[in-house]
């Protein structure tokens, strides 16, 4: 019996909880067609911004992995062009890429750098690429993998593009840049993540989406990811130097966990200069970050190494812009 008393407490207790949640104003009705084309609509525009991202990021870098051969031992091959298809995309986002796309279980040219080998062989955004060198591309993942196979011995491939005149075989040459390729971290549609930051993990170069979100001028990103590409030149070395556990050890003590963070500033404004980017500004984007995130202004400590203070990188990296166009100005090779 009492039991059965406590019982109908608690379901008292919770029908009160319930009915202080249940709305007390007349809902909207809302035909469920409208909801579902505003779900389109809106999963449209994300892919449209999406993709500006993804081409401002090829834009940017490159240029930059153009610029960095001659200053980082290592060297690969590139024609300049990205591709994609229906695996590219989230499942949700399947039918509006199919709309907008039409694979139709091809795979796509979505970017295509105006000063790339691509680009002087005509191939433009949306046309298919049905073969490479005579093997069939079923998969966008494999063009990376085709790519790299092909480009070292080889130094041109042709490919088999399908677009609005026809199918066609064209002789494309590679052009030399760093190995890096510059990618956004994660799903630019469904990461919920918004840190501002990017990342090299010595063979690529990723940014976040908050980074891409953030009020950066073109300059501004191409510095940081020079920055990244600086990393994986100067990291690769000191990797078989030292050691892949011994590294951080040796910068801590040897050097006091500044050299990583300097000597990667110091080589990416470089490579930005290089590519022809402003640079003069680029202390000033640092004295901003110190103003907007002020703990970055005094020395920290990460997982790996110690960061230097915001002060001494921008007092750096102004030697080092006074350095570059005193070169530029005595025509001299812009080498760090």
């Amino acid at each position: 019996m009492k039991d059965n008393f406590l019982r109908l407490v608690v379901l008292m207790h919770v029908t009160v909880v319930l009915s202080a949640c249940a709305p007390t104003l007349k809902q909207t009705s809302i035909d469920p067609h409208l909801i579902e084309n505003e779900m389109k609509s809106q999963q449209e525009a994300a892919l449209d911004l999406s993709m500006k991202r993804l081409v401002r990021l090829g834009n940017l870098s490159y240029p930059l992995r153009r610029a960095a051969v001659g200053i980082c031992d290592d060297h690969g091959q590139t024609l300049g062009m990205y591709v994609h298809d229906i695996s590219f995309y989230p499942a949700i986002f399947h039918d509006v890429a199919e709309a907008i796309y039409h694979f139709e279980n091809g795979v796509k040219v979505y970017y295509v750098h105006p000063d790339s080998p691509g680009a002087r062989a005509n191939i433009i955004s949306g046309d298919t690429i049905v073969s490479v060198d005579g093997q069939r591309l079923r998969r966008a993942k494999d063009w990376g993998k085709f790519m790299k196979k092909i480009a070292n011995p080889k130094g041109t491939v042709v490919l088999t593009v399908r677009n609005s005149t026809g199918q066609h075989d064209i002789l494309v040459a590679f052009v030399p840049v760093v190995p890096y390729s510059v990618m956004p971290h994660g799903d630019l549609l469904l990461t919920s993540s918004d840190r501002v930051n990017a990342y090299a993990d010595g063979n690529d170069v990723y940014i976040l989406r908050g980074m891409l979100r953030v009020p950066m001028s073109d300059e501004e990103l191409a510095f940081v990811i020079g920055h990244e590409l600086a990393h994986n030149c100067l990291r690769y070395i000191r990797k078989i130097k030292w050691g892949w556990l011994l590294w951080p050890i040796a910068d801590v003590f040897l050097y006091g966990g500044k050299m990583t963070e300097l000597e990667a500033d110091r080589m990416g404004i470089y490579i930005a200069a290089r590519a022809g980017y402003n640079i003069t500004k680029i202390p000033q984007y640092f004295r901003r970050v110190a103003t907007e995130i002020p703990v970055n202004i005094s020395p920290r400590f990460s997982v790996l190494h110690p960061y230097p203070s915001m002060p001494e990188r921008v007092l750096a990296l102004d030697k080092t812009v006074d350095e570059i166009q005193r070169k530029i100005t005595a025509n001299e090779p812009l080498i760090p």
